[in-house]
């Protein structure tokens, strides 16, 4: 018996000695998970998750709290995300929770893998700098730099109900509202993505979130109106724009690709417009648009070109952009307008139509018109020639050059209705060049030089009334009078150095300025004319020279009265010949010296 209890007790030994090891594993799991559970509720995983996420995407990432499981889900309050040298958030988020694996995963070496992550409510704050940069651009770019050994598994993404807030450096601003992404993962490191806002934009897009980040997006943009009315006050009543996107973001060059418009349509006022093309950014010179508009009325035009008159009008043309051909284009693009135009007015005169032919190249556009590439506008019933070029300088401002040579123009049609009182037959020919920015009118100046032939001035208000004091007879229907028009274009001013003009005996001579030319018809003039029944060259007195004897002789002979008012309402009185200023009389001692 003794023996059978010393077997026993033998036999015991190594049982107890595994229940002691078995028991000391598991009041080591209890402590470890008593620990872990401990640094849970602290900020130590908090922590934890901020420093992976802000070295794998090179942002700065801040969170309010955190609150994680055993089995793999944590949520996360009030996150921010910011340009590591820039302190305010680009994106904030209320809630955002994650499906990832389990934590004691981290225990044994594994990593942790995230496979779901869904963001309720958050807001994007999109800003423009100084420079012209956006923050999405840089914060693009910082991503791109930090991941180089690409994202690892991808995730579902989910985001509901996000605002974006775009600000442009002009502190113009506006707000897009329940932006709703899904994110669902495709294999290979590819996403696919579908951005929606209800009855307005719809996006399906599949990108790589490694390296350049290559993307290929379908789109459809619609009633977006609200939303650009900050940049374009004057948006068409509706508009649909789709298409397709391929491109990448590049380290230096930011947003690259090509960009396909399968259809634009706006339906304006009253008119439509519709298009298609494509553009490149990288090779933009191989791009193709067309763009066609249909009875455009003068309420469609005029918030865009508020210079439009008020009378009903039609429009319809379109717009050509190709790959230039031929051996020798003058720049890589050529670009083709052709506009038919009927009760148009533009300051006060009557559009028809334009037949414009042009190259685009690197910072250059040319208009050339030649007998291959007409330039052309039909201004007041009359056809009008110009050529000319913009050009971008190294500063970045558009130059402007144009030289405008208008042939046999109808004096008559360019005259405003309240500055005629009778028929005003005449042609003008010659040459007017203008040269400054174009996006700044005042600061664009220019000469002209005009001859004005078969003419007969006194249907104008003003010079009528001159002849009547001179007692000059008049006949429109034998209209012979000619003259000669010098001037200037600065400041939006039109000054006019010297008018001759010569009909039935009589000379008139004037001088004065028209102010803030946009305002045509209406733009306030200054003008003195003097009108002699002696032509002033004949008032030459041999051998003197005398300034105030030459004067006073063409005085005796001479009547001086002062142009007011606005153009289209000029305004005429008598004045004495000492009023006429010292402009004037030095234009007619001039004049009256002449060999």
């Amino acid at each position: 018996m003794a023996l059978m209890l010393q077997a026993c007790n033998k036999s015991s030994a190594p049982a107890r000695g595994w229940r002691r090891i078995i028991l000391a594993i598991a009041l080591a799991l209890v402590l470890l998970i008593l620990a872990v559970q401990v640094v849970f509720l602290t900020d130590i995983p908090r922590n934890i998750v901020i420093s992976i996420a802000r070295k794998q995407s090179g942002l700065r990432i801040t969170a309010g709290s955190l609150r994680t499981g055993w089995l793999g889900h944590t949520t996360l309050h009030d996150v921010t995300v910011a340009l590591p040298s820039d302190g305010e958030a680009v994106l904030s988020i209320p809630t955002l929770q994650l499906d990832h694996s389990w934590v004691l995963g981290l225990l044994i070496g594994e990593s942790i893998a995230v496979h779901t992550i869904s963001i309720d409510r958050p807001d994007l704050n999109v800003r423009q700098d100084e420079r012209g940069t956006w923050n999405l651009q840089e914060m693009a770019r910082v991503v791109s730099s930090a991941t180089t050994s690409g994202p690892g598994i991808l995730p579902d993404i989910q985001v509901r109900d996000a605002n974006v807030s775009i600000t442009d450096n002009q502190q113009r601003s506006t707000n897009i509202d329940h932006v709703n992404i899904k994110g669902e993962p495709r294999g290979n490191n590819n996403w696919h993505v579908r951005i929606d806002v209800p009855d307005q934009v719809d996006v399906t897009a599949d990108v790589t979130p490694d390296g350049p980040w290559t993307h290929e997006m379908n789109f459809d943009i619609r009633n977006v109106g609200p939303w650009v009315s900050p940049w374009i006050p004057s948006w068409p009543a509706s508009l649909r724009v789709r298409g397709k996107w391929n491109g990448r973001i590049e380290p230096t060059a930011g947003l690259a690709g090509r960009l396909n418009i399968d259809e634009l349509t706006m339906r304006m006022r009253k008119g439509d417009i519709s298009g298609k093309g494509f553009f490149d950014t990288q090779h933009p010179y191989v791009s193709r648009f067309d763009l066609a508009w249909n009875r455009l009325t003068s309420d469609d035009l005029r918030p865009w070109f508020p210079e439009i008159g008020s009378a009903p009008g039609l429009v319809s043309g379109s717009l050509h952009v190709q790959p230039a051909e031929g051996p020798h284009p003058l720049e890589p693009l050529e670009v083709r307008l052709l506009a038919q135009s009927e009760g148009i007015e533009y300051i006060g005169m009557a559009i028809g139509n334009i037949a414009a032919d042009g190259f685009l190249g690197p910072g250059r556009f040319v208009f050339p018109d030649t007998p291959d590439h007409p330039t052309q506008i039909s201004l007041a019933h009359n056809a009008i020639h110009f050529w000319g070029r913009v050009s971008r300088q190294p500063n970045g401002v558009d130059e402007l050059f144009v030289e405008v040579n208008p042939r046999n123009l109808e004096l008559e049609t360019l005259l405003p209705a309240g500055a005629k009182i009778a028929r005003t037959p005449g042609l003008l020919n010659g040459q007017i060049t203008l040269t400054g920015q174009p996006q700044h009118f005042d600061r664009i100046v220019g000469q002209g030089s005009l001859t004005l032939d078969h003419s007969d001035l006194a249907g104008i208000g003003p010079i009528a009334f001159l002849y009547e004091l001179m007692h000059v007879g008049h006949d429109a229907n034998k209209p012979t009078g000619n003259g000669t028009i010098d001037f200037t274009i600065r400041n939006n001013n039109i000054y006019l150095s010297a008018v001759r003009y010569f009909d039935k005996g009589a000379d008139i001579l004037l001088s004065g300025e028209i102010d803030r030319i946009t305002d045509l018809p209406h733009s306030p003039v200054s003008i003195v004319a003097v009108g002699s029944v002696r032509p002033l060259a004949s008032i030459h007195l041999p051998g003197v020279t005398d300034f105030d004897e030459v004067l006073a002789a063409i005085q005796r002979s001479a009547l001086a009265i002062r142009i007011t008012g606005p153009l289209d309402r000029p305004r005429q009185k008598k004045i004495p010949f000492s009023e006429v200023g010292q402009e004037m009389k030095g234009l007619l001692f001039g004049d009256a010296n002449k060999d």
